[in-house]
């Protein structure tokens, strides 16, 4: 599966590192300092609860472009940025979507994509039970129940498995 995460912070980081697997190639979109920290050493977890550290690489992005394809994109950037973000989104060909956090209007944010695509989109929206702290070296992961992703649709929709 063709794998884009969009934002690189502690949800993003660890969405990635739960995500890799041999059948998935994942790319992650980062801007900034954070896109030239992840290019040069990967993402370094901290599994604070597990008493582990993991080092991954995947490829890295700075810019999503509309012929970027991916079976599925998952938003985990701040919800204040998600409004900056929907004609990057919309004009994109990609057509599963799946933003992941805290959205406190999930029906607005999904009209205001569909009234700016073309496109036929899926948009659900995921919970992930985790958290954690990004520092300069490492990121600091809490994950609790397995740091499960519970994803849903508004009103019913395609399995996203």
């Amino acid at each position: 599966m063709n794998i884009l995460i969009f934002g690189a912070g502690v949800q993003g980081q660890h969405l990635a590192h739960a995500l890799n697997k041999p059948e998935n190639n994942i790319t992650i979109f980062a801007r900034g300092k954070t896109y030239e920290r992840l290019k040069n050493r990967g993402i370094v977890l901290h599994h604070y609860l597990q008493r582990k550290d993991t080092v991954d690489e995947f490829n890295y992005i700075e810019e999503l472009k509309e012929s970027d394809a991916y079976d599925i994109i998952f938003v985990t950037m701040k919800y204040s940025h998600y409004y900056s973000i929907i004609p990057t989104l919309a004009n994109n060909i990609s057509q599963n979507i799946v933003f992941v956090g805290n959205n406190s209007n999930p029906r607005k944010l999904r009209q205001t994509i569909l009234e700016q695509t073309q496109i036929p989109k899926n948009i659900a929206f995921g919970f992930s039970i985790s958290g954690g702290i990004r520092e300069d070296n490492v990121t600091n992961i809490l994950r609790f129940n397995a740091g499960e992703l519970k994803v849903s649709y508004l009103d019913g929709g395609p399995s996203i498995s």
